[in-house]
């Protein structure tokens, strides 16, 4: 058996200690400095779980990683305790051709840390247009 210790209570910290206990029964603690749970910045989040897109896969590979896991754990939490869970996506713009490198970097980013091509798309005007 082992101790986990988990600092911060925010989201991100509260979602790997859920994750956490799901799969081993060791000693999960929580350390969150404030009177309450996400009283930082989780308190002001918009609630949206992000896909790991932005993440880079080597400078960034645990931040990539965690972010994937999180939204794969909020799904499976939301789908088990029936509560309601929107798919919205991401759309990120290039407004000027110097960034449409960013975007594909983010296409690739994505594909490394695990995200589906399925759930990746580089869009035409037209397609933004009609999103819009």
């Amino acid at each position: 058996m082992k101790n986990i210790a988990i600092l911060g209570a925010g989201i991100k910290g509260a979602t790997m200690a859920y994750w956490l206990s799901s799969l081993f029964e060791d000693n999960i603690v929580v350390f969150e400095k404030d009177s309450k749970p996400a009283m930082q910045t989780s308190g002001r989040s918009t609630d949206v779980g992000h896909q790991p897109f932005h993440y880079d896969p080597v400078k960034r590979k645990a931040s990539g990683r965690g972010s994937r896991i999180s939204l794969e754990s909020l799904k499976e939490y939301t789908r088990e305790k029936n509560l309601p869970y929107n798919e919205i996506g991401t759309l990120e713009a290039a407004t000027r051709e110097s960034d449409v490198s960013k975007l594909s970097n983010y296409y690739r980013n994505g594909i490394q840390n695990g995200m589906q091509e399925d759930e990746l798309k580089i869009l035409d005007k037209a397609e933004v247009k009609e999103i819009e």
